[in-house]
């Protein structure tokens, strides 16, 4: 094979030169060759095929903690810009650190290339990797700082704990924006979850969008593992662990990362480590709920017979009560003149703008049956009229 032939079936294969040529800060606290791991093979794998079938890549990864997946997709777009011409990709972190720690990775990244294979870096600030021989860039920057990629056209779009951005709105408006609909352009977020409700909760469940959806169960990760010594006897959570087939040497580790933490929470380990999307948003925001209790929770789950919206006239009397799709009352059954019923309210703290609502169940007292509901943000006197 030629030395052109080499380099284009090196080029192509990106997880066999990331092992090849870089390397990473193993658990073991030593550099070691960048070998993908299973959780990033799914998302690499993903992204090939969305690449393959010619349509603009949109994806949202839900994980674990410590999979690798902002290293993953650092490696991979600054791999894009280094062999491309002309494109400019971006990553956003959470953290306003860690820009410079993402570029000052990339740099060693570089210098690890052989030099038959290492694209001339430019004069490069303290954002960016600027390939000026191919007029390509990577540019790196953080959710904390000012809203980025206003004014450019990235190609590849990279954001890294979607869920913990201070505005996330405004960097979809100002950012996604400048991103073109068509093949061989990337939009590609991954975040643990934090709440339900949220700005990533919203976008992870919404099935209109073109996203694809990738939830990353920490029992994925291999080294996830410990030694049993006994026989283990199971909880009602682990016999659900059972059932997503976990072993006991996972189940182990569980036991000791809860044992070990400070607030031997169960529910914080969820949210962390998911095995559900139920754990992943639920622990996050602060829920009374347990996910085992969300889950027997969902096995009664019922569609509504009627989805609309209630309009308050000055006499209750004059309410209008108007059928549509994505209406904030729900009815599950027209109420009974026979029954008493009551109203149970929540108004919301404002805490948070993406996920505080306000929200009310209509209950049956004989029955213990739930008629109505309705869920969604209106400033006090409207909401006190509706209720």
């Amino acid at each position: 094979m030629s030395k052109a032939a080499d380099l284009r079936s090196m080029l192509m294969d990106f997880p066999a030169f990331c092992k090849a040529h870089w390397y990473v800060d193993g658990k073991n606290q030593r550099r070691v060759p960048f070998a993908l791991n299973g959780s990033q093979l799914k998302v690499y794998r993903q992204v090939l095929a969305d690449l393959a079938a010619g349509k603009p890549v949109r994806i949202v990864v839900l994980k674990y903690r410590q999979c690798g997946m902002s290293t993953l997709l650092c490696a991979l777009l600054q791999h894009y810009a280094m062999y491309h011409r002309g494109v400019t990709v971006m990553s956003i972190a959470d953290k306003l650190a860690l820009p410079q720690i993402w570029l000052r990775r990339g740099k060693q990244w570089h210098e690890e290339i052989p030099s038959l294979l290492r694209p001339h870096l430019g004069a490069s600030n303290q954002i960016e990797l600027w390939y000026d021989q191919i007029g390509s860039r990577y540019t790196i920057g953080s959710a904390e700082g000012k809203t980025p990629a206003v004014g450019m056209t990235p190609h590849w779009f990279h954001g890294s704990e979607a869920a913990y951005w201070r505005s996330p709105e405004d960097i979809e408006r100002q950012s996604f924006q400048g991103i073109p609909t068509m093949p061989n352009t990337m939009i590609l977020l991954e975040s643990t979850g934090e709440a339900v409700g949220d700005w990533l909760y919203r976008l992870w469940t919404d099935e209109q969008n073109d996203y694809t959806k990738i939830f990353l169960t920490w029992l994925l990760q291999d080294e996830y593992r410990m030694p049993v010594d006994d026989i283990i006897e199971y909880d009602a959570a682990e016999r659900a662990l059972k059932q997503l087939g976990a072993d006991d040497q996972q189940l182990a580790w569980r036991r000791w990362k809860i044992r070990n933490s400070e607030s031997k929470d169960p529910a914080m380990f969820a949210n962390q480590y998911p095995s559900t999307t139920e754990e992943a948003f639920l622990a996050g925001g602060g829920a009374i709920f347990t996910a085992d209790q969300v889950r027997t929770a969902r096995a009664t789950v019922r569609e509504p017979a009627w989805i609309g919206e209630i309009y308050p006239k000055s006499n209750p009397a004059e309410f209008l009560l108007e059928g549509s799709d994505g209406g904030s009352m729900k009815r599950w059954k027209e109420p009974d003149p026979r029954y008493h019923y009551v109203i149970g309210a929540d108004c919301q703290w404002g805490t948070k703008d993406t996920a505080d609502y306000d929200e009310a169940y209509v209950e049956c007292l004989e029955t213990g049956e739930i008629y109505a509901a309705i869920h969604g943000r209106w400033d006090m006197p409207r909401w006190a009229a509706m209720l």
